[in-house]
């Protein structure tokens, strides 16, 4: 975790079980956000950019979504960019990852607050487990004049826990 008051950076990593083709697919499916992210209040395709790349999609999204502890929502518009990484076979008879890149801004808030904000996702084959993702997200976490620092923290982590764990669930079924 990065602990600069401008830009705080909150890095996970853990292993899902799940190849990295369905969690990208997955990721990126504006209908089932609600199935990893539970504070999702809903969000929305916006535009599908073209691409001359099956491996490659860029989407317009419209996202809300609550803040716990806070109690309130935001709502966000972001670019987001899927891509194959070739990752080097490691053994499991599969090279393909994908890195998912994603830049949004805040809408409907004060001119101060809508700094944009990143998120990337890195998915790769588990060596000798192609069945599974290492997954590595590295994501901004929002700053606010309203929300003090810590409780910032507090809900970085608590998103990045229930993010890993929703994920998870899902595997079970």
């Amino acid at each position: 975790t990065c602990r600069s008051h401008a830009y705080p950076i909150l890095k996970t990593r853990g292993i899902i079980a799940m190849p990295p083709y369905e969690l990208r697919d997955l990721l990126l499916d504006s209908n089932r956000v609600k199935e990893f992210n539970k504070n999702s209040l809903g969000k929305k395709n916006i535009c599908i950019l073209p691409s001359s790349n099956d491996d490659e999609t860029t989407v317009i999204v419209e996202h809300d979504m609550r803040i716990p502890i806070v109690g309130t929502s935001i709502q966000t518009l972001a670019l987001t960019h899927s891509r194959p990484i070739h990752c080097g076979d490691g053994g499991c008879g599969c090279d393909i990852g994908y890195i998912v890149v994603s830049r949004s801004v805040k809408r409907g808030l004060e001119e101060e607050e809508k700094d944009p904000f990143y998120s990337i996702s890195i998915l790769r084959p588990v060596p000798n487990q192609p069945e599974k993702t290492d997954l590595i997200n590295v994501a901004q976490m929002g700053v606010s004049n309203h929300v003090p620092g810590f409780v910032l923290r507090k809900i970085g982590f608590m998103g990045a826990s229930d993010f890993f764990a929703n994920l998870r669930r899902l595997c079970r079924k």
